[in-house]
């Protein structure tokens, strides 16, 4: 029987005690840490969890596998805290967005040999509030996979098997490139909202400029609104990601200002100002109808084996891991009518 402690019961973390009790065999006693006393209760009440305690260290001692579902700042604080009290031989899964930096620290930190082993549920169900939390709000999604350096076979094997009892599709992935997407697609659109906003509400005119605010400003605007010590947090473990993502955009950003201030190229419907709009037009339009991970021929790599495919190749076999990964190509009409433009 496998003894399972969750620290952090906000939305995921509670999720996942659902999933365990629903899904999951051979699984034993269920604890739950969480530093408010209402997530506590809560997952209690509902039976996410089987006990609660209010001491970290005692929450971990006796535990085979450790989810750490707490936000990126946190991560640390909570990996330091339990490195000296958790069993020889225990998993360490985190479901936070810095990998790399996870990695490093239970290598240096804990005291007897432990499994690393993150994952990141690519979920789209909504998990706002711990109301929201459900054994099935990871079914039909796909979850990042990234193997510590001291991951065993055994370790790799109890979690693939409970991510996919879940009903999830595993993502193997270099910490590296889990990272870069993960800052990407979280962690910069933040930034770029708190940017956008900022720049707006400065101006002198802003209480009359809010009157025009709809949806457009407002969708571009939202994740601005998450908790600020949150995005810091993230912002703090991949700085060198995050900079490279913001140099991207504003490298886009420059093209497009360069184009409105050449008049003939901002009234072009081959310009670069329009082929900044339907290139993101075409991909916005990729990602909505599925089609995104099906690349154009010009952004096609060459075809190597995925880091998937390695990482899978090497403990389960080439063949399984090849029919794990296989994807059947799209081909979709997706492309933007210029005609529309002149």
């Amino acid at each position: 029987m496998l003894n399972i402690t969750i620290i952090g019961l906000g939305p995921l973390g509670t999720s996942i005690g659902f999933a365990l009790k629903k899904y999951c065999n051979n699984i034993g006693e269920i604890i739950g840490y969480d530093l408010s006393n209402k997530n506590q209760d809560y997952a209690k009440k509902n039976q996410a969890i089987d006990k609660t305690e209010w001491n970290i260290k005692n929450a971990v001692s006796q535990s085979d596998l450790i989810f750490i579902c707490v936000p990126t700042g946190r991560v640390y604080e909570v990996i330091n805290d339990i490195s000296d009290a958790t069993k020889s031989k225990a998993i360490i899964c985190d479901t936070s967005n810095a990998k790399r930096a996870c990695i490093n620290w239970v290598d240096n930190l804990f005291v007897n040999d432990v499994s690393y082993i993150g994952i990141n549920p690519l979920t789209s169900a909504s998990l706002k509030t711990q109301d929201d939390s459900s054994p099935d709000a990871f079914f039909g999604a796909k979850c990042a996979v990234i193997l510590g350096s001291k991951a065993t076979k055994d370790s790799i094997e109890i979690i693939t098997n409970i991510i996919e009892s879940f009903g999830s599709n595993l993502l193997f992935m270099d910490p590296d490139e889990h990272d870069s997407f993960a800052v990407a697609t979280s962690t910069l659109p933040s930034i770029i909202a708190s940017a956008m906003i900022n720049a707006v509400s400065e101006s002198p005119a802003w209480p009359e400029i809010s009157n025009f605010v709809g949806t457009n400003f407002d969708s571009s605007t939202i994740s601005a609104s998450f908790d600020p010590a949150s995005t810091q947090g993230a912002a703090l473990v991949n700085p060198d990601l995050l900079i490279h993502w913001i140099d991207q955009v504003q490298t886009h950003l420059s093209h497009m200002k360069e184009s409105l201030s050449d008049i003939d190229d901002r009234h072009s419907h081959e310009g670069k100002l329009a082929d900044s709009l339907v290139n993101a037009w075409e991909q916005r339009l990729r990602l909505e109808i599925g089609v995104a991970d099906s690349r154009d021929e010009k952004y096609k790599r060459e075809p190597l084996p995925s880091s998937s495919e390695s990482m899978m190749g090497l403990f389960f076999g080439n063949k399984v891991a090849s029919a794990m990964t296989n994807k059947n190509e799209k081909q979709e009409d997706n492309k933007y009518d210029r005609r529309k433009l002149r």
